[in-house]
């Protein structure tokens, strides 16, 4: 053939018959680093503990006045991998960030070396992030209900007992970390998952496989060790960024403000 019509050719054949040309494997380890055989799967089963109390007590301080004040405590396990397959970068991503927006400050780079060793409760290494110890979260509300037992006052509230205003105010705390252990639990864990792929421009249109079995291609194969460093002994693991040490876990105040009272023909207006 004219080669001046090669990619003519090449072309035609690739849409004709549907050549597969790349092919990448997807290589998974054992927390000690064996390679586990094509196509088993990854045995990963994530726990989280979490503890709730609540108490509550109520004061009726007048007969058209109610208040109800309660407190909520929690006590949010950081979610972990059981089997001990989990692991965690060498070194704390909060100093790494703030490191490095030094460095910019400066006009120089920060950009340092790390790798990833075990991490979490059944390795008997710390967690994701840390434990908070400080979820408590109050709670306050009022009923009140206005006599209006005259004039504009009546006109509005209906009289004595017609109509009631309610309000509340609390903190609740967000259970975080069930996305990011979704990612992990899809992506596979740091530093004992690999994507190797065959070689670009290495297979040509007249040697290249139409169909795919798992000898088609001979892929790289990983290695049968890994590298994983120590942790060091100040290491905070994947501590969100915004949290500080001692407080991980989101919140958030709450209020609701109700306002309610009967209208004619057995309606109720709120």
């Amino acid at each position: 053939m004219d080669p001046n019509f090669a990619n003519v050719y090449n072309n035609a054949v690739v849409n004709l018959v549907g050549i597969v040309d790349q092919v990448t494997g997807n290589y998974n380890r054992t927390k000690t680093g064996s390679v586990l055989p094509q196509g088993a799967f990854v045995d990963r089963h994530f726990r989280s503990w979490e503890y709730d109390w609540y108490l509550q007590d109520v004061w009726h301080l007048k007969s058209n006045l109610t208040v109800t004040a309660g407190l909520r405590y929690a006590i949010l396990e950081p979610p972990y991998e059981t089997t001990g397959t989990q692991a965690a970068p060498n070194l704390s991503l909060s100093n790494f960030v703030n490191e490095r927006a030094k460095a910019m400050a400066q006009g120089t780079s920060f950009a340092p070396a790390f790798s990833f060793d075990l991490s979490g409760q059944a390795n008997g290494k710390k967690p994701y992030w840390p434990y908070d110890y400080k979820n408590f979260g109050p709670r306050l509300a009022i009923a009140y209900s206005p006599k209006g037992s005259g004039g504009l006052w009546k006109a509005l509230f209906g009289g004595a007992g017609k109509s009631s205003i309610r309000a509340g105010f609390g903190i609740v705390y967000d259970h975080f970390g069930e996305a990011l252990i979704n990612t992990f639990d899809q992506n596979g864990t740091f530093g004992l998952s690999t994507s190797i792929s065959n070689p670009a421009s290495i297979q040509t249109v007249d040697a290249e496989p139409a169909t795919l079995d798992s000898t088609t291609f001979q892929l790289p194969a990983p290695t049968e060790s890994c590298s994983l460093l120590p942790l060091p002994e100040d290491f905070l693991p994947l501590r969100p960024l915004a949290c500080s040490a001692t407080r991980c876990n989101r919140f958030r105040g709450d209020w609701m403000t109700i306002f309610g009272r009967p209208i004619p023909n057995c309606w109720t207006w709120q």
